[in-house]
């Protein structure tokens, strides 16, 4: 998913912002990790498969997209460490040209990218979430007959 959108969101921000984005971010993405795991061991045990009688292609669709997720998510937060650690540079004294227009045009794509990754899993969720209420549902009917 890609979002369009200027770059000027990032330059009203000042460092301590911008420190604070960051370690919201990371803080996010660890969570994700957590969340990741848990869908990933829900379809990889084959649960959704059994239960909801699905495909064993959905199922194995489902667990591509969360490798690829969790491959997204080990980047960014490699490169939000970073990021967090060349915060420095906006701090010091000395004055180079540029620095901190290049320091935020990465933060900006960060933060984007983080926005993007979030809305991919979400999508995913919706679907494995969908397949858990309809076994719900089914298990409700056949307990009432």
């Amino acid at each position: 998913m890609k979002t369009s959108t200027h770059y000027k969101y990032i330059e009203w921000r000042n460092p301590s912002g911008l420190h604070d984005d960051i370690g919201m971010s990371i803080s996010e993405l660890k969570f994700l990790q957590d969340e990741l795991h848990f869908l990933r061991d829900l379809v990889a045990e084959d649960t959704l498969e059994l239960i909801y009688n699905i495909t064993h292609e959905k199922a194995a669709q489902i667990a591509i997209a969360l490798r690829g997720y969790d491959k997204r998510v080990k980047r960014l937060l490699k490169e939000m460490q970073a990021h967090a650690n060349n915060l420095q540079v906006l701090i010091d004294d000395i004055d180079v040209p540029n620095e901190v227009k290049e320091y935020k045009n990465t933060h900006y794509e960060l933060m984007i990218s983080t926005m993007d990754l979030h809305a991919d899993v979400k999508k995913t969720k919706r679907t494995i979430f969908k397949m858990l209420a309809e076994i719900m549902k089914k298990s409700k009917q056949k307990n009432l007959h």
